[in-house]
């Protein structure tokens, strides 16, 4: 599809109809091209505050039209202006253009070419008047709507294909090595709870203790019973009567 790029700028506008009753207007201006499907964007300059019923812009857009349409006459361009406000923006009028038109005045010629039209009520009268210029550029040829744009090598990149891939392997079952493992019964060398001291071993030290005491206490009562025997006996044999 051959097209042509389209510069608009947007200059100014006079002798607007005022749509405020207490405040000046603040206006700013809406631009689209109507009649063809490849052709929907709309652009707006930023508002001039405080303009009135004169506003400037000096502001630039950016369009690409079908050539076919806009020689068939199918293109219109559309220009609004509106005036911004806090409680709701109000219409104040409307420029069409054929984009025929413009093509037709434009020829071959390399520079922007100047035009004025008249701005259009709502209601269908005409008040006040809109200036803005234009350029179209060398036609080139587009890809079909729908077609998506195809990478800077010039050929649509194929699409990925299914079942070829090599993705990562997964770990296998029963090699991975976790920083934390648990040790597996049967095979770990876990160290021995801690014993309990048995009872008959304290038993035995007491019980030994209790024994040495005992038997020293039972020799000594032995040991002085059998001196007091031979006191007893020596006595007797020195001849003492008791």
């Amino acid at each position: 599809m051959e097209c042509r790029p389209l510069d608009i700028t947007l200059i100014s506008a006079t002798d607007l109809k005022d749509v405020n009753f207490l405040s000046k207007m603040d206006v700013y201006a809406v631009v689209s091209i109507s009649g063809d499907s490849f052709s929907k964007s709309k652009q707006k300059t930023h508002v001039d505050k405080d303009s009135g019923p004169n506003p400037r812009w000096n502001y630039t857009m950016k369009f690409t039209v079908p050539d076919a349409a806009a020689k068939q006459n199918q293109l219109t361009l559309k220009m609004k202006l509106v005036s911004d406000r806090s409680f709701g923006d109000k219409e104040i009028g409307e420029v069409h253009v054929p984009i025929k038109e413009l093509l037709d005045n434009y020829g071959d010629e390399k520079s922007e070419n100047l035009v004025t039209y008249n701005v259009r009520l709502p209601s269908g009268k005409s008040k006040g008047t809109l200036s803005f210029s234009y350029k179209f550029g060398e036609k080139f040829t587009a890809p079909p709507a729908g077609y998506p744009d195809p990478p800077s090598g010039g050929h649509p990149a194929p699409p990925p294909q299914q079942g070829y891939g090599y993705p990562p392997p997964a770990a296998a079952p029963g090699y991975a090595y976790p920083q934390y493992q648990a040790a597996q019964p049967g095979y770990g060398y876990a160290m021995p709870p801690p014993q309990k001291p048995k009872k008959g071993f304290g038993g035995m030290g007491l019980g030994l203790g209790a024994g040495l005491l005992g038997g020293l206490l039972i020799g000594d009562m032995v040991s002085d019973v059998g001196e007091m025997a031979a006191y007893d006996a020596g006595f007797d044999d020195a001849g003492f009567d008791f």
